[in-house]
């Protein structure tokens, strides 16, 4: 289809035509698509390397700054994050495109891991946002605006979040009472949004984003669009939204020193975003996503 200012999606023979402009090495290269999201439509070229093209505004202003800040914080984090390196622009938008080596693994909820397999993951992925979140957010290389989606902000977000547990509720797409517990949960939302010091934080670490080997081990995070600095809480939602319950427990003893109120604005977030994500892997048909969204809003919904 073609591409246009309102909906700059590539076909595989529009992102080939850019890439092999950018790129001429690889003008011989194979080039199949890798994955299409809210933010980018991602191709592979050459078995070795990601292009990402942004789908939106928003996403191409986030690509100019993953490229200042994820070479700089890649040393500084126990697990391997992409470096990428804008290459060229597309279509009448004029966004830039980036290009970055393939990171090995597979995504968690492409690799079907059921939920023991999850737990081991817990205590490395808490030392990961351990420290992502130590780097001070003061020695960064360009200024990190903060939240610019309002991701707590319960007036705006509570009621799209409630209409669709109320949609899969009836529907029959979640089990009565999981949607009952969760929309308590959104419901229920403490008084006050978190209340930290601002931190470098990931702010989208969810089953799609975390790679994993063919070991079952950590292998690399992903998908950096929404990097920004902000509250802990929403990188602290990843215990709800990879974990079970034990996995959970074992994710927060390694962060170490979250204090009950941070813990309930993470569960408040996992919620609200898993339920956003569900939605949109739903609507994209990613049925893999989709399962693993719903996995993960089922196991909230019991503790």
């Amino acid at each position: 289809m073609p591409a246009s200012p309102g909906d700059p999606t590539l076909d595989p023979e529009r992102a080939r035509a850019a890439i092999e402009l950018a790129c001429p090495a690889l003008r011989s290269a194979t080039v199949v698509p890798l994955g299409r999201g809210w933010d980018h439509d991602v191709y592979l070229a050459g078995d070795r390397w990601v292009f990402r093209f942004p789908r939106n505004q928003t996403a191409a202003a986030a690509l100019l700054v993953e490229e200042r800040l994820l070479p700089w914080l890649s040393p500084r984090l126990p697990l391997p994050i992409p470096t990428p390196a804008c290459v060229g622009t597309f279509g009448e938008t004029g966004w830039p495109f980036a290009r970055h080596e393939l990171l090995p693994g597979a995504t968690i909820c492409d690799a079907g891991l059921d939920a023991a397999a999850r737990t081991r993951l817990a205590v490395p992925l808490a030392r990961f946002v351990r420290a992502l979140h130590a780097v001070p957010l003061a020695d960064a290389p360009c200024r990190l605006e903060g939240d610019p989606l309002g991701r707590f902000d319960v007036g705006r977000r509570a009621g799209r979040t409630l209409d669709r547990l109320n949609e899969w509720r009836s529907g029959g797409i979640l089990p009565p009472d999981a949607a009952s517990r969760l929309a308590r949960f959104i419901e229920e939302a403490p008084p006050t949004p978190p209340a930290d010091v601002p931190v470098i934080v990931h702010a989208d670490l969810h089953t799609r984003n975390l790679l994993v080997g063919s070991d079952g081990a950590l292998s690399g995070v992903i998908d950096w669009v929404d990097l920004h600095g902000g509250q802990r809480a929403l990188d602290l939602a990843a215990a709800f939204e990879v974990f079970p319950a034990g996995g959970r427990e074992a994710f927060c003893a390694e962060y170490g020193g979250v204090p009950d109120a941070t813990i309930a604005w993470a569960r408040w977030r996992a919620i609200d975003h898993t339920a956003a994500a569900f939605a949109g892997a739903l609507e994209r048909e990613d049925s893999r996503f989709a399962g693993a969204s719903r996995q993960a809003l089922i196991e909230m919904a019991e503790g």
